[in-house]
């Protein structure tokens, strides 16, 4: 139930996003408006590797694995912990180059981590059996 409804507001936020984009508004985690073009450079990198990073661990499960199935949340799931995971790697990266990485960011990627794991959880088939019906 808790992975549905962040599910629907991880959705709600989505759309929002998407019909803001339409009017020229650009819009950062959670609710920041920013001005066109800058939205920081680490979020856009650290989404850009986490796309490319779903992106290999499909295909490479397509190769090694050609007839399963997966449910649109393992996508999800799979995105949100590629986000986490790039976005450590990211900020750790600039860290070590000298730059200055705000906490706003380390929490950006905690929560994704968090989020992730909790549908993870969600998902499993020992918890879904839990909540069926007998």
């Amino acid at each position: 139930m808790i992975s549905n409804l962040i599910i629907l507001l991880l959705s709600l936020w989505a759309i929002w996003v998407i019909i803001a984009a339409i009017f020229n508004i650009s819009i950062i985690f959670p609710l920041e408006s920013v001005e066109d073009k800058q939205i920081p450079q680490e979020r856009l990198v650290s989404i850009r590797l986490a796309l490319f990073a779903t992106f290999a661990y499909y295909g490479i499960s397509h190769l090694l694995n050609r007839n399963k199935m997966f449910y649109p949340i393992h996508f999800l799931r799979t995105f949100l912990y590629s986000l986490s995971f790039m976005g450590a790697i990211t900020y750790l990266h600039m860290k070590l180059s000298g730059d200055f990485v705000s906490i706003a960011n380390w929490l950006h990627t905690f929560f994704w981590f968090v989020i992730a794991t909790i549908l993870h959880l969600g998902s499993t088939p020992q918890y879904k059996r839990i909540f069926k019906k007998k």
